[in-house]
Order: C-alpha cells, then sequence, then structure tokens
C-alpha cells in the first residue's frame, strides 16, 4: 500500500465511536483496529469478509489484509487458510510514541495526560512473527509495521493510593501515522536490525545487548531471524550457543 500520512489523520478525524458495534469497558484494541481497517479499506463492502470459515478483515479480490495489534498467534488457523489461495499482508502497528490519558472513573473527564517512557521499535515485530515462523517464508506473505504515536485511555479505577493499579484499560487511539516499514522479504528485515548483529559472531547474551531485548522476547525474536535465513547458529563454545549473520 503506498502510505499517506494526511489521510490517516484524516480517518483518525473522522473516526465515529457511535457508528461502531464498540462496547466501552470491553474494547481492548478495537478503536485502534477499526481505525486502521478504515484507513486500509475505506469501503466497507470489502471490510469483515468471511473467507474459507473465516473473516478476513479486508479482502479484495485474490488480495487480504489482517491487521494484528495483539499477538500474532490468533494468525496461525487463519494463515493456513488463506496463504494456499491468496496473498496476505499482516499489518503491524507499533506505539512509537505513547501518552496515558487518565479518566475519572465517575464522570469521564479527563484528570491527566502522562507520557510513557517507552519507546516503540521496529524490532518488536520479531517477537510477535516468531509465532507464525511455519509461514515466514511464504512467498504469499507480506508484512507492514506502522510507527504510530497514540493515546491510550484508562479509568483511575484500581488499586493503591493513585488508583492505577491493575486499573480498566479502555481503548488507544491512535493520534499520527510517523513511519511505516515494508517486509517482503529478508532483506527488508535486516533493516530492522542494530548494525552488530549484520557484523561478527555473537551468544544469545550478545544478541540480548545488542538488542535491548530481554529474556523469552529475545529468545524468540532470535528464533524468527533463524527462520527467515538471516541468523544461523554455527558453534557452540561451553554451554553458550554461537551465532552469526547468513550473508
Amino acid at each position: 500500500m503506498k502510505h499517506d500520512i494526511a489521510l490517516f489523520s484524516k480517518v483518525i478525524s473522522e473516526f465515529d465511536f457511535n457508528s461502531r458495534k464498540i462496547c466501552i469497558g470491553t474494547l481492548g484494541e478495537k478503536v485502534l483496529h477499526a481505525i486502521i481497517k478504515s484507513y486500509y479499506e475505506p469501503d466497507e463492502e470489502f471490510q469483515e469478509v468471511s473467507v474459507n470459515s473465516f473473516i478476513a478483515d479486508i479482502k479484495r479480490g485474490d488480495e487480504i489484509v489482517e491487521i494484528q495489534t495483539t499477538s500474532f498467534n490468533l494468525l496461525n488457523k487463519k494463515l493456513e487458510k488463506y496463504l494456499d489461495s491468496y496473498s496476505v499482508t499482516v499489518v503491524f502497528p507499533i506505539a512509537l510514541n505513547k501518552h496515558i490519558v487518565w479518566l475519572d472513573k465517575d464522570s469521564g473527564e479527563v484528570v491527566s495526560k502522562n507520557k510513557s517512557n517507552k519507546k516503540g521499535r521496529a524490532i518488536e515485530f520479531l517477537y510477535e512473527a516468531s509465532k507464525i515462523r511455519k509461514y515466514l517464508n511464504c512467498g504469499n506473505l507480506r508484512f507492514e509495521i506502522l510507527l504510530i504515536d497514540m493515546d491510550e485511555y484508562r479509568l483511575l479505577d484500581g488499586y493503591g493510593k493513585d488508583k492505577k493499579k491493575r486499573c480498566t484499560k479502555l481503548y488507544k487511539m491512535p493520534t499520527a501515522l510517523i513511519d511505516y516499514i515494508e517486509i517482503e522479504s529478508a532483506d527488508d528485515v535486516k533493516k530492522i536490525l542494530p548494525p552488530e548483529v549484520m557484523d561478527g559472531r555473537f551468544t544469545f547474551a550478545d544478541f540480548e545487548k545488542i538488542t535491548k531485548l530481554k529474556n523469552r522476547r529475545a529468545r524468540y525474536s532470535l528464533n524468527a531471524l533463524i527462520k527467515f535465513g538471516i541468523v544461523r547458529k554455527v558453534d557452540k563454545i561451553g554451554k553458550a550457543d554461537i551465532f552469526e549473520a547468513v550473508n
């Protein structure tokens, strides 16, 4: 898709909560999902289309778009049914910058708005990609990573003095599309990696330091790189596996 940052902002501004089958309190990712779906396909005729006993987010001709705002685990059964007959694009939004908007639990009025210390990175894609690794080298599958700014709305109805612990998370509202990354091949994946991954040998501990991913996320991400054919295991020293980039 040819992306249009101004169009993305227009879709956000025109989003109508009242016209959507969305229940406040059980929103989860639905607002974010709905906005991205409308951005990719404004014509509702091509949204929520039945395909091989599943519902595709968007289908036009032999092309399917799946917008995945949560775990890629949920895609496995769909991809099994789709990839033999359709070209599939999986869209994965990452919050580049996020603000937490706190609402009074009774009035719904904004109490405060704080910027999150966590800044999203495109490399987060690898952790999710590892969950559908059996399909990563399928020629009919491609990905688009959307780097967006967003506000996350939460109720002050939790525990503790500040009422923030175990609070109700209402929804995520994108505020701007900042950048996007199209991934159609291993070479595209390399673009989201720190250069040190492609330069010389490294252990898993090195990989954690280089990527600033920890524990399970680092392990899954490394497995994804192996499946993409970007990295391979070449040796073992003591208990440490040694990896290197495939050139």
